[in-house]
This record gives C-alpha cells, structure tokens and sequence, in this order.
C-alpha cells in the first residue's frame, strides 16, 4: 500500500474509492482531484492544497489537514472527526452533513462555507473565522 509520495501535483487526478490510509501526502498538490469515497484516514495532509476538489463522502477520521487549502472543496457527507484542521482553509467549502466530531479547526477559516446539517458540538472552534464572517472566540 502506497505510503509516501513525494512531489505530487495533480490537474483532476481521478482517485475515487482509493485506499490512503496513513499516506503522507504534505504539501502535495492535489487541486481540482477527485478523491470521492477515497480513505485517506490518519494521512498526513498538513499543508496540501486541494482547492476545489471533490471530497465527497471521503474518510479524513484522524488526518492531519493543518494549515491545508480546502478552498471551494466538496466535503459534503465526509468524516472529518478527529481531524486536525488547525489554520485550514475552508473558505467557500461545501460540508454538507460533514461529520466534524472532535475535529480541531483552531484558527481555521470557514468563511462562506455551506455548513448545513453540520453540528459544530465537540469541535475545537477557538479562533475560528465561521461562515458569516465573524470570529469565534
């Protein structure tokens, strides 16, 4: 199984239902990919850009997304709990139904993010730029 890429730049790379649990991909570049259904469970992601690529229903349970570009991203019904999400950027994603349980989004930035049937109980907010605009303190 694959466990470290090294240089990764994708244009819509098709990677749907792929099995990257543990992977490290920091820093790749992963724009406009399409990892639906993917496993990408404790990846190391920290810093990779995944600017409008589409995440939809992907495993992220305990992956390391901080300081990563999830700009206009669709994570609608992806799990996310127990991600670290530290200083990501979110601006403009779609999380529908996003399972955020435990999640740490410390000083991430949500603004214009879709955060319907989304529950925010149990989620590490501090810092935290939501939808509207405004800062959690």
């Amino acid at each position: 199984r694959l466990r470290t890429v090294t240089g990764v730049q994708t244009c819509a790379l098709p990677i749907y239902r792929a099995d990257l649990r543990g992977v490290d991909l920091a820093r790749a570049d992963l724009s406009r990919a399409n990892l639906s259904r993917a496993d990408l469970s404790r990846a190391d992601l920290s810093w990779a850009s995944f600017h409008q690529a589409n995440l939809r229903r992907v495993d992220l349970s305990r992956a390391d997304l901080r300081g990563a570009d999830l700009r206009g991203c669709d994570l609608s019904w992806a799990d996310l709990s127990w991600a670290n999400l530290e200083g990501a950027n979110l601006e403009g994603a779609n999380l529908h139904r996003a399972d955020l349980v435990w999640a740490n989004l410390r000083g991430a930035n949500l603004r214009g993010a879709i955060v319907y049937g989304v529950s925010f109980h149990r989620v590490n907010l501090f810092k935290t730029t939501m939808p509207d605009g405004t800062l959690h303190e």
